[in-house]
């Protein structure tokens, strides 16, 4: 019996599908009228459990732990600066550097369908509740996506360790334990927009076989993460020679396949050569630290100061404002809070149970933001922006809502970027 067709205009379910949600075992699963489409024609929520493997939960979404590989490039890893950012002008460099407790909190409630008693609906921004926030994807969609998450779900719990021998090592673990998921949930949330028309760009869509102009290709879909390229840099440059030198993170969300639609972007380390322990004194090195001012000296040369001036570079070149880095068991979010202000979170490990959620929350944050200007006050605002970091570091563990949102003016609305 053939299966019966669907209406792609069908409207999906504004629920977020995190793969731990979705099975007959879940702990906090998602019932039937979450479901993206009637029973007959989709997933019906919950999922049957996967079958388990030895002595293997049936699905995870948790990272699995990276070994160092007996033969692995040398330890003493080297961040070069392009001199094109080095001499990105002054008003556009990074002068102040804060951290937020609560941004990787907000971050996961960024995407909860729900709004928590006690809170008001105007002061709780969900992906959901944001005016001006991207359409909803479609109930096939969903339903395709909900399927493959469920899958990968499984996969993940069979997964063995990875062993890394190097950063490009690393960038596999990341693009099969995190991208994977993180294109399927912006799947669930997003309407394709590959067919739509590309207005930014002299571009088309061309045949790579027969060199001829074609329409859009229908089965495949944005927004997704990729790799960032000479063609997306967004940023002018004295000449196209500089424009190769300038900072490429090493992956960034493409909203659509037109000009300038640019999410979030990951830059990935290993900690062969960025060690956990440098990580986690993130915000205690002198560069930071010396005087609680968070200001930031452009030209110092440390090791972990050369990470942050690349991250900003990053941002710049491709006028990014959220993203994260990692070197395989750490993990900070980050968010450009102004013209010359980044503002990290905390430092989070690579195995919590929680990655998915929150880095699902910004990436969703970050495409949202293309059409939301108040959002980044919204999930970072300035009352939880601290310099004192010895301080924060002694109130890591605190619980505490959100401070209450101060008038300021807009980060998202920065001049055009220009580099000298």
């Amino acid at each position: 019996m053939s299966t019966p067709s669907i209406n792609r205009a069908q409207p999906g379910k504004r629920q977020i599908f995190l793969p731990d949600r979705l099975f007959t075992s879940s702990t906090n699963k998602l019932d039937a009228s979450s479901s993206p489409v009637a029973s007959n024609l989709g997933p019906q929520l919950p999922l049957n459990d996967p079958p388990r493997r030895n002595h293997a939960p049936p699905f995870s979404t948790k990272c699995k732990r990276l070994h160092r590989a007996p033969l692995c490039t040398k330890s003493e890893g080297i961040t070069r600066t392009p001199q094109s950012i080095l001499n990105i002008s002054n008003s556009y460099q990074l002068k102040s550097v804060k951290r937020s407790k609560n941004l990787w909190k907000n971050l996961k409630a960024y995407v909860d369908a729900g709004i928590p008693k006690g809170r008001k609906k105007d002061q709780y921004l969900t992906t959901w509740s944001a005016n001006g926030a991207p359409e909803l994807a479609d109930a096939k969609q969903q339903a395709d996506a909900v399927y493959a998450l469920g899958g990968w779900a499984a996969l993940q719990a069979g997964r063995p360790e990875g062993l890394v021998n190097s950063e490009m090592a690393v960038e596999d673990q990341v693009c099969s334990q995190l991208i994977e998921p993180l294109d399927l949930m912006m799947r669930t949330r997003y309407r394709n927009t590959v067919t739509n028309p590309l207005v930014k760009t002299k571009e088309t869509w061309i045949d790579h076989r027969t060199k001829e102009k074609m329409a859009a290709p229908e089965d495949a879909c944005t927004p997704q993460w990729g790799r960032p390229v000479p063609a997306s840099h967004v940023v002018k440059m004295k000449s196209k020679a500089s424009r190769k030198k300038a900072g490429y993170p090493d992956l960034i969300t493409y909203k659509s396949p037109d000009y300038q639609d640019h999410g979030a972007i990951i830059e990935i380390k290993s900690f062969l050569a960025f060690t956990d322990a440098a990580f986690d004194t993130f915000f205690t090195i002198p560069v930071f630290a010396k005087d609680n001012s968070g200001l930031f000296a452009w030209h110092e040369i440390g090791k972990m100061h050369k990470l942050v001036r690349q991250i900003w570079g990053e941002l710049h070149s491709f006028k990014a404002r959220w993203g994260f880095v990692t070197n395989g068991s750490k993990i900070i979010v980050f968010v450009k809070t102004g013209r010359n202000e980044l503002t990290f979170s905390e430092v989070q490990d690579w195995e919590q149970d929680d990655v998915l959620h929150a880095l699902t929350g910004l990436t969703f944050a970050a495409i949202d933001s293309l059409t939301v200007n108040t959002l980044i006050s919204k999930i970072c605002p300035a009352a939880d922006r601290d310099t004192d970091f010895q301080r924060a570091l002694a109130t890591v563990a605190e619980e505490e809502e959100p401070a209450a949102e101060e008038e300021e003016e807009d980060a998202d609305s920065d001049d055009a970027e220009d580099s000298a």
